[in-house]
């Protein structure tokens, strides 16, 4: 039977993305046992609709309204768009019927995992971040299951319900092809290092900023590989060309935005500068690259800041906040890490601790065993605590015509052979008793009953009373 999964999250492509990497998983995993359906509901938006479509997933679209901390106009018509919000999703969900929900959290979440909750659907979230915003706070609250990225989130969550997993990172951001990435770029040289500057899906209109500041000085030592962002690129593109230098050429490439061949440009590239969200972190970890990290300023919870010194900590990459990003230490700390290949590799060692290459198998895993609530009850403990006997394999259904069989035939050799020992002439009675006992029609049916139960070895038995988690997900 399928399962049927609702996928939840938008607004960026950290939200985004990993939805797509876990269901092409399950699709993958479920393909012969019934198969997976998915359906996107979120907020309507370019990014989402382009993202959906180009991997055939049905979208649904709902008010969203964000969170906030402080009171503004917005503040006063986002209370508005989330009950609209999450009556509209009572709506989808009560005609899809779906088997789970998989929230990527946000505020886009917040009206599919209420109207999910309110249903008793089970519902999945991840949080990317090393502090969670005021949304995945309250979604984790109410849902099944927490997946975290970074260890410091699991003191936001029921410590019951919450599990490190890491960030699910699609194939294209890993494991490319150096020359592939040269190709793609038509980048023939190989004397200078390649820096590799990636501002999100959206673009970084600060790191674009600087980028163009110091083009200049980084052309003298460097080849740059630069992702604008969509809306950005109109803008550098004719910015880079009023200094003189042709797109393409010149050693600069700038890219509105990078889809499949992401991960080639991750391997080409020597350095890595990018923004401090938590995908981010995961595809340059992921790669194992030296990275130089500028969480945006006002970010919730100033979560990127706290991602960055996350990393920084724990010697994976430098982390230089916004007000601190000038060109004279971007240029220094671009420098000191590409001409020192011993503080280099160090980087590229350490940040391979923020990559968990088995993310998109465990969250795949979990939301399977959530989806199964039509044959089985699951337990806050991520075990599987009940099971209809109708629906045991059946090499595990046979177990109560075995231990039938078994008890049977205990009781039948104990009277055969009575305990203790007793004197020869009350033995030699003892016999001569159960031997007429045997020959009786009640015997003589019970041996017949035996024989037919003697198909199923004993060797082959388990147990009935319990059915672990391990049992059950092989059978899954």
């Amino acid at each position: 039977m399928s399962i049927r999964v609702v996928l939840a999250g938008g607004g960026t492509g950290g939200h985004l993305f990993p939805l797509i990497t876990v269901a092409k998983h399950m699709e993958e995993t479920l393909m012969t046992r019934g198969g997976a359906e998915f359906l996107y509901i979120g907020p309507k938006g370019v990014l989402e609709k382009e993202v959906m479509s180009k991997n055939n997933i049905p979208q649904k679209t709902i008010m969203t309204g964000k969170l906030h901390r402080y009171m503004t106009m917005k503040y006063f018509l986002d209370i508005f768009r989330i009950p609209i919000g999450v009556i509209q999703s009572l709506w989808i969900l009560f005609w899809y019927t779906p088997d789970v929900v998989f929230a990527k959290g946000g505020f886009a979440s917040v009206p599919v995992v209420i109207a999910a909750r309110l249903y008793a659907i089970p519902v999945l979230i991840h949080e990317s971040d090393a502090v969670p915003g005021l949304a995945n706070k309250f979604l984790g609250s109410i849902a099944n299951r927490v997946m975290i990225n970074f260890e410091r989130a699991r003191m936001y969550f029921p410590a019951s319900k919450t599990v490190l997993t890491g960030i699910p990172v699609k194939s294209d951001a890993i494991e490319g092809d150096i020359s592939k990435g040269r190709e793609f770029l038509k980048l023939h040289k190989e004397v200078k290092p390649v820096i590799f500057f990636i501002g999100g899906s959206l673009g970084a209109q600060v790191i674009n900023e600087r980028v163009m500041l110091i083009l200049p000085e980084l052309l003298k030592r460097y080849q740059v590989v630069h992702q604008t962002g969509r809306t950005h690129y109109d803008f550098i593109a004719s910015q880079a060309q009023r200094q003189g230098y042709k797109i393409g050429h010149s050693d600069y490439y700038p890219i509105a935005f990078i889809g499949e061949e992401l991960k080639h440009i991750f391997a080409l590239a020597d350095l890595v500068i990018s923004r401090a969200g938590g995908t981010a972190i995961s595809e340059i970890a992921a790669n194992g690259k030296a990275s130089i990290l500028v969480p945006i300023t006002k970010s919730a919870n100033n979560h990127q800041r706290i991602n960055a010194y996350e990393v920084s900590k724990a010697g994976g990459a430098v982390a230089i906040e916004e007000s601190n990003f000038q060109e004279h230490i971007l240029l220094h700390n671009i420098d000191q890490i590409l001409n020192d290949e011993e503080i280099k590799k160090k980087m590229q060692e350490n940040i391979k601790t923020f990559y968990f290459p088995n993310a998109t198998e465990d969250i795949a895993k979990e939301l399977i065993v959530l989806g199964q609530k039509s044959t089985a009850e699951v337990g806050d403990d991520m075990t599987i605590i009940a099971k209809p006997v109708e629906n045991i394999p059946t090499e595990t259904a046979k177990t109560d015509t075995e231990v039938a069989y078994t008890q049977q035939k205990a009781r039948f050799e104990t009277e055969l052979n009575p305990e203790p020992a007793q004197p020869e002439a009350e033995t030699a009675k003892k016999e001569e008793s159960i031997a007429k006992k045997v020959e009786t029609e009640e015997t003589k049916e019970r041996l017949v009953g035996m024989e037919r139960v003697k198909e199923y070895p004993v060797e082959s038995m388990e147990p009935v009373e319990t059915v672990e988690t391990a049992e059950t997900e092989k059978k899954i």
